[in-house]
Order: C-alpha cells, then structure tokens, then sequence
C-alpha cells in the first residue's frame, strides 16, 4: 500500500471505547454531526480521524475499523483522491518548518 495516506491506514492500537462508540453511532444510523478527538501527541487521533471517515464512504466492509485497501474506495483513500475525504493538515514554509494555524 503507496500513497499519501498510506501510513494512515494501518491498525489503530487502543481507543477501544471511542471505537465502540464511533461502530455503535454508525450502526444506528443516529451519528453525532462532529466528533472531538483529544489527547496527547503522538497517540493516534489523525489515524484514527482518517479510518472514521474511511468507514463512512465504505472501506470497512467489515465494521472494524480497518481499510480495505484494495477495495474501490480503499485505492482512493490511499492516493488521497477520494473525492469525499479532504485531510487538512498544518502548512509548512519556505524554511520547512510547520506553521502553528492553518490559514
């Protein structure tokens, strides 16, 4: 699996209990309209951001919270070309340094 997204797309480890909740919420068709991830650097919420959003456009035929990759819309995800799923991260400058704001 190559693309942008690529690293985005492997096993989340814990956050066992948002994971139930974010399945649950999916399954019973009564989804919260925004979801608030928080916590410490490093821990997995971009990851687990980009896999909610997989699910919903259909990579995760099996409710595990896993991509598909090689599904239609798993291809699309890991080329950062679907359509519905726009990742906005914090730009870097000339220097290449990440800036603090998005603009």
């Amino acid at each position: 699996m190559s693309g942008p997204l690529a690293n985005e797309l492997g096993p989340v480890i814990g956050h066992d209990a948002v994971k139930r909740e974010w399945l649950g919420a999916a399954g019973s068709g009564r989804m919260h309209h925004g979801w608030l991830l928080r916590g410490p650097r490093g821990v997995g919420k971009g990851r687990l951001a980009v896999q909610f959003g997989a699910h919903l456009l259909g990579a995760d035929p099996w409710g595990k919270l896993s991509v598909d990759a090689e599904s239609h819309v798993g291809r699309l995800i890991v080329a950062g070309s679907h359509p519905d799923l726009r990742i906005v991260r914090l730009p870097v400058d000339d220097k290449g340094k990440q800036k603090s704001e998005i603009p």
